[in-house]
């Protein structure tokens, strides 16, 4: 199955918006891909899991507190609002609030049972984060900003666990009685993170075939035909990204320019 094309120019001005506004092609070039191995995260506990996910978000020293909630929890009580958006912030999973001037992330005890949908909340919650910094208003403005918060975290370099947890399905049997149950994660389907992984596979030349080997079966196929699809119609666009310049640089040559014109 392809992304419509709709979708797939949403995701190209998204990562434009984000070289933009975060350093440009060069930094984003020293973003890791972390992989749900003991390598990358050799410690099941969410403080421990939650220091990584920063580090290798680049925002080890970015202040922040750490917290847990569960279903009980009155809505009203964590959830915040994206600055000048007007919009909640945050999934069932996890939430984003600011408390005193300080960022505070809270993760649903549920989801700290499991370390790998554990580490795609604190990714999309980070995602929040950096986004607060941005200079520019995200494409189809904050009242969308979900989705770009999704696609921000595949950015960072979390789409491997972004697009496995984004789809739950899990069987269960107790004595005489059996049956199913499915659940979702995040606002972005498996079609679209898993393409939004194969656009920062192809950026940053990664070797794929790791990420193949640990997606779930259904991401794992739309990866490969984002791979195919990517490579045979988007090659230009995929160039085209690497020379967006950071909005400050972008300034400075535009005052240069004027300076010229004028001298």
């Amino acid at each position: 199955m392809k992304l419509n094309q709709d979708s797939l120019r949403w995701q190209f001005d998204v990562y434009e918006w984000l070289f933009s506004n975060f350093g440009g092609y060069a930094d984003f070039l020293k973003t890791e891909l972390p992989l749900p191995t003991p390598e990358f995260f050799p410690e099941p506990d969410p403080e421990l899991i939650f220091e990584r996910v920063k580090q290798y978000a680049g925002m080890a020293n970015w202040p922040c507190r750490l917290e847990t909630y569960d279903e009980s929890t009155p809505v009203d009580e964590i959830t915040s609002r994206m600055p000048g958006s007007g919009a909640p912030s945050g999934g069932s999973a996890g939430h984003i609030t600011t408390e005193n001037e300080e960022i505070v992330i809270r993760y649903n005890e549920t989801t700290g049972r499991d370390p790998l949908s554990l580490v795609a909340t604190f990714g999309h919650e980070l995602a929040h984060y950096l986004m607060f910094c941005s200079k520019s208003e995200p494409p189809f403005g904050w009242e969308q900003h979900e989705f770009t918060t999704d696609l921000t975290g595949v950015f960072m370099g979390f789409g491997v666990f972004l697009a496995n947890s984004s789809f739950q399905f899990t069987q269960w049997q107790d004595h005489q009685m059996q049956g199913w149950q499915t659940s979702r994660q995040g606002y972005l389907g498996e079609l679209d993170l898993s393409y939004g992984l194969a656009l920062f596979c192809l950026l940053k030349d990664t070797d794929t075939k790791p990420v193949i080997r640990h997606l779930k079966p259904t991401p794992r196929s739309y990866f490969k035909t984002a791979l195919k699809h990517l490579v045979k119609k988007h090659l230009a666009e995929i160039e085209g990204l690497k020379a967006v310049q950071p909005i400050a640089q972008q300034e400075s040559g535009a005052v240069s320019a004027s300076r010229s014109s004028t001298d």
